[in-house]
């Protein structure tokens, strides 16, 4: 585990990038996407997972990618919870 900005990390690759909603998906997908390794030795695919919050339709349409979404409210039924989301976008 590495807890640092994506810019700072040089010639090191791992099976996970893990981020808040900092950034639009499709930037969050350029600056980690050199960072992860291909394949997996895991149940979960190699990738990206990010935590975003409202409606993502158009920033997902954006990204020209095709996340898988997790609701996190399904989890965790508080009202904090509504609307938040996991993106887990394959290596």
């Amino acid at each position: 585990v590495e807890h640092t900005r994506a810019e700072d990390i040089k010639g090191r690759q791992f099976d996970f990038a893990v981020s808040r909603s900092v950034s639009a998906l499709k930037n969050l997908w350029f600056w980690s996407r050199p960072l992860l390794k291909k394949g997996s030795s895991q149940t979960l695919a190699n990738g990206l997972i990010c935590f975003k919050g409202g409606d993502l339709a158009a920033e997902i349409s954006e990204s020209g990618l095709r996340p898988q979404v997790y609701s996190i409210e399904d989890i965790f039924e508080q009202d904090l919870f509504k609307d938040k989301y996991l993106l887990h976008v394959k290596a």
